[in-house]
């Protein structure tokens, strides 16, 4: 869904990332920007193939995985989710690794907003996250944690600008005992919005193969495996995105402003069934709840503009997950 669990991932080659960004500048209407986002996806794909194949990954764990959320009332407005993602997990260097790019389509339907003349640069909004995290282990149960994760998060309706991309990271420490992990760490990341450093923290425990629990913060979460095709979660979490808007909105009490953005943010409360139709195909239905929502529109500078009126809101979410490794029935 929305958000969120942020879950560890990929790294381009430069090659790759500059022709993302030329395809991006050389269309200037949404639409061709649109299928040039589309066809970078595709190439992200074969890139990422093409390190399985290639890199030095001894271990590996690949899928795939499209999730549709829709939250129909959120105060007077409406917010739908399509989120497709690749993950890849892999020994690289003797260290555990995993990669991920994931593309969130956001899709905001806004209704009795007299403070904007016109809300559509506000209303289909992108983010493609490329996500590479790495684990240092040390003998004396001792782990580094170091995450790298730049975002280009935009309505992109006038092609990609540095304005679009944010520069998230994360470090962190792990100490491990039989049955359970405490972290600590400091990231940045767009958790309320606007892009920051936070610190987070959990602690994890594993009662026994079908029970596992982590607090902290920003997420905590229940795991109860029933059985090897039905698994059941509870999650509570913050999360959040930033969007790049260009084109120029007109206010009612600031006139017309340009390169405005839309900060959003919400506590997410969840309960998640997943079950694996075969090895490799798993069906995800979650139900919850999005409260203390904040949605907000903000000048170039980093000053509200307006806020607009928000409750909370009940979401439903469904999607598919595919695992390539066909072989590993893990």
């Amino acid at each position: 869904m929305i958000s969120s669990e942020k879950k560890g991932v990929g790294q381009h080659k430069v090659g790759t990332g500059i022709s993302f960004l030329r395809r991006l500048r050389l269309n200037s209407r949404f639409g061709k920007n649109y299928r040039a986002l589309n066809q970078t996806w595709i190439k992200s794909f074969v890139l990422l193939v093409f390190l399985k194949m290639n890199g030095q990954g001894v271990e590996s764990q690949d899928q795939v995985q499209f999730q549709y959320g829709v939250a129909p009332s959120l105060g007077k407005h409406q917010m739908e989710t399509y989120e497709y993602s690749f993950s890849k997990k892999a020994y690289i260097l003797g260290m555990p690794s995993s990669f991920q790019v994931t593309y969130l389509n956001s899709r905001f339907t806004y209704f009795e907003v007299p403070e904007i003349a016109n809300t559509e640069t506000y209303e289909r909004l992108h983010l493609v996250d490329l996500n590479f995290q790495g684990v240092k282990q040390f003998s004396n149960q001792w782990d580094l944690t170091f995450r790298a994760n730049p975002q280009f998060s935009s309505n992109f309706s006038n092609g990609l600008s540095s304005e679009d991309i944010i520069l998230g990271f994360g470090l962190g420490v792990s100490k491990k005992w039989s049955k359970s992990t405490f972290t600590i760490g400091l990231e940045r990341s767009t958790t309320f919005g606007d892009p920051q450093l936070l610190p987070y923290m959990y602690y994890g425990h594993t009662f026994n193969a079908s029970l596992h629990l982590q607090v902290g913060f920003p997420h905590s979460y229940f795991t109860y495996n029933i059985n090897p095709r039905h698994i059941l979660s509870a999650h509570a979490l913050a999360q959040g995105n930033y969007y790049n808007i260009t084109g120029n909105s007109s206010f009612t009490e600031f006139g017309t402003l340009g390169s405005t953005k839309l900060s959003y943010s919400s506590f997410n409360f969840s309960l998640k069934h997943q079950y694996k139709i075969q090895p490799n195909i798993t069906t995800i239905t979650q139900i919850g709840l999005l409260s203390n929502n904040d949605l907000k529109v903000e000048s170039p500078n980093g000053n509200s503009v307006m806020t607009f009126d928000t409750n909370e809101s009940v979401y439903f979410s469904m999607g598919l997950q595919f695992k390539l490794n066909k072989n590993d029935h893990e």
